[in-house]
């Protein structure tokens, strides 16, 4: 949902972002926040290299200027909800969890403490 609205607060204006917003709080409201945020950090030149070796057609028109507007609109998404959520943050330009089975199970295993950690800062 952060990110989601992170796309919203860039992309929309006026009374397309006002609808928005308040389908976004409505669903906020029926679902609460989530028990832990993965924050998943990369630099826009790794994003944007990722994204040019993808060679999907429909990305073909991204720019640096737009990720790094969009990490930005994330960043500031996440700083708002730090002190009601558990967020943990994960260098997703260093970590390749997608290709290094090690990185995947480094990911995991720092996700699962997490959630045990929250766990019983709420019991």
């Amino acid at each position: 949902m952060i990110l989601d609205l992170a796309y919203a607060r860039m992309g929309l204006s006026g009374t397309k972002l006002h609808a928005f917003r308040a389908v976004y709080d409505e669903v906020k409201r029926d679902l609460g926040y989530p028990q832990l945020l993965v924050h998943l950090k990369c630099d826009a030149e790794t994003e944007l290299k990722r994204i040019r070796n993808r060679a999907r057609e429909i990305e073909a028109s991204i720019t640096i200027e737009f990720l790094e507007n969009l990490n930005s609109a994330v960043e500031r998404e996440v700083a708002a909800v730090q002190r009601d959520i558990q967020v943990i943050s994960i260098d997703s330009a260093t970590l390749d969890f997608a290709n290094d089975e090690a990185a995947k199970n480094e990911v995991v295993s720092h996700v699962r403490r997490a959630l045990a950690q929250g766990r019983s800062l709420n019991n």
